[in-house]
This record gives structure tokens, sequence and C-alpha cells, in this order.
């Protein structure tokens, strides 16, 4: 009896290791089979922990996938930028300019605007204005150094086999299903929330966080590298940056006949460094803009707003602002338009 019961006890695992084999090769794991966290913070959903399980504001549809939105051959602005643009949970800058101003708005969430412009065949028969918002570690990524690491090509027949059966984009589906499936979520999360209580373990992509009250901060944005709060920009560094996205608007202006707005948007580190270390902030955002100025180069800094402001701008369990981060974002960049256009 017993050994019938372990061999369908066996079998049973062997169906169950089958069917995770097949889910996380399918191009969408069905939504019946997940715990639905959308309304929760995407920082938070690196770790799990109770105490920063915040519910946010669902998500609307994004601006460039509602009627608003318009072509980049019709529209009068055009607008690229990241997530915190393109952030579904409340009203969009791009949207914000589009009804303030009653202008036809393009926005594309990329960094590749190059890219996009040349695909689209974009002439620049009448000139346009083109803002381009890079969250603060974004403008690390985008005008920084590359850097390049040359590896060592060596075959090895079971590196190339875990490579093909068990590739890193596998790997993330294997997590996502222990994390998020219904299963086993709870008990994940469960074990996550006791070894934090009891050993102050967390995930190294929120490793700097508050209690009270419970926020969490993006760990490449506090790791004393580039594009952290905390890392030590050379005056040669802030040159560098500033003479590239010098060379990249000289670049796309005199191609496509637009004038370039850069926007730039702090860290949420960046603004309350006070809360998680004694080490002052960097100041890369003030110093890179006083070297644009130098270069005639127009940009939008939101540091100093932030910085100053007594409300809270930015989701505790989340990168993103918040509402009232956004609404005064928008409200300075609205006001510098109309201002100067």
């Amino acid at each position: 009896m017993k050994e019938k019961g372990l061999k369908y006890g066996i079998y049973a695992a062997g169906v169950a290791c089958l069917l995770i084999f097949v889910l996380v090769r399918l191009t969408n794991v069905p939504a019946s089979l997940v715990v639905d966290l959308d309304n929760t913070g995407d920082l938070y959903r690196q770790n799990y922990i109770d105490l920063f399980k915040e519910e946010l504001p669902a998500k609307s549809i994004a601006f460039n996938q509602s009627p608003k939105h318009a072509s980049i051959d019709d529209a009068e602005i055009l607008i690229f930028g990241d997530s915190f643009f393109n952030f579904r949970r409340h009203k969009s800058v791009p949207e914000y300019v589009a009804d303030s101003l009653n202008k036809k708005v393009f926005f594309h969430k990329d960094y590749s605007v190059k890219d996009v412009l040349a695909g689209a065949n974009f002439d620049g028969d009448n000139k346009k204005l083109l803002i381009f918002e890079l969250a603060e570690r974004g403008i690390t990524i985008k005008f920084g150094p590359d850097i390049v690491e040359s590896k060592k090509f060596e075959f090895d027949l079971f590196t190339q086999l875990d490579t093909t059966f068990f590739s890193e984009k596998y790997n993330k589906r294997y997590r996502y299903l222990l994390e998020r499936s219904k299963l086993s979520h709870n008990v994940y999360s469960s074990l996550n929330t006791f070894n934090f209580n009891a050993f102050k373990s967390i995930s190294s992509f929120t490793p700097v966080y508050t209690k009270e009250p419970a926020c969490l901060f993006y760990g490449k944005t506090v790791n004393n590298k580039p594009g952290s709060y905390n890392f030590n920009y050379s005056p040669a560094l802030i040159n560098f940056y500033s003479d590239n996205i010098l060379d990249w608007k000289n670049e796309i202006e005199q191609k496509y006949n637009v004038e370039v707005l850069f926007y730039f948007i702090p860290n949420k580190s960046s603004v309350y460094h006070e809360k998680i270390s004694n080490e002052g902030y960097n100041n890369f955002l003030p110093r890179l803009s006083t070297a644009l100025n130098a270069r005639g180069v127009k940009h939008i800094s939101m540091y100093e707003e932030f910085e100053a402001a007594e409300e809270i701008l930015y989701y505790p369990t989340d990168t993103h602002w918040n509402d009232a981060g956004t609404k005064m974002g928008a409200e300075k960049l609205i006001k510098y338009l109309r201002t100067n256009n």
C-alpha cells in the first residue's frame, strides 16, 4: 500500500514538473493561475514582504494608446521618455501637456529617439518641439561611457544544454511562477516576511528601506555607482555627460528639424537621501544643470522643486512619482512651454 502511494506520489510530482516545464515556455502564463498583484508597487514585487505591501491606484489606459494620442506626423509636440512619463496609475505628463496646451502630442516610451524617428521616416518639414524625459539614473545609462566586457568563448556541452533548456528567460518565468502562482504565492510571501522580520533578509533589488514609514529604494539608485545618489561624480565625468548630451541634441536638431528640450526627474533616493543615510546627495542633477547651461542646452530639472517640497512625491513601495509629483512636474513643464513657445 505504501509503495503504491509512493508510486502515485512520484507520478503526481512528475506531472506537476512537466506542467511547470510547459508553462514557462508559453508566451503568457494564463492569468487564472497567478495572483493579481498589479495594483502593488513595483519594488514590493521584488520581495513580497508584508510590511511593504501597499495598494496603489489601478492602472488606466496609456496615453499613447488613447484617442488623444497623435501620430508622429500630425503631432505638434513629440515626447520621448521612460516609465515616469508613461506611468498609468494617474494622468500622465504627456496627457497634461495635450489637454492644457490644446496641442497634438505624440509620445513614445523609449530612449531610442533616433531609431523611432528614422523608422517613421520623419522628414521634419515643419519644425517641432521634441521633449526628451529621462529619470536621473537613465541619464547615466543613455549618455554615460559604454562599458563592454570581452569574454572568451569556450564551448561546453553541458553549458550549451543548460542555456538551451534552462535559459535566463525560463529561469525568470520559473521565479515568476514561484512568486505569483496561486499555489505558492502565500507560502513564498510568508517565508520572505519571516526572513525579513527575523534576519532582516531582503532582496538585492531593494537593499535599502525604512520601516516607519515603510518605504523601499531601488538598488541601482543606492549602490554607490553611476546613477545612485551617493556616487562621486568627478568634474571630468560631469563634462563627459554634458558633452554627450550636447552632441546628441545637435545631431537630432540638425537632422530632423526639431527643437530639443530635456526633462530630468530625480531618483527617489536623491530626494529622500536623508531618510536612508547620513551621506549627502552628490548633487549630480544641479551640477549637470550648471554644465548644460554653460553649453546652451535647454532643459528642465525637477530636483530643486522636489527637494524643497513638504509633501511626499513618490510612492513608498514603487520607484515612480505619485499623483502629487506628476502634477508638480507637469505644471513646471507647461509653464515653461507657455513662456518659451
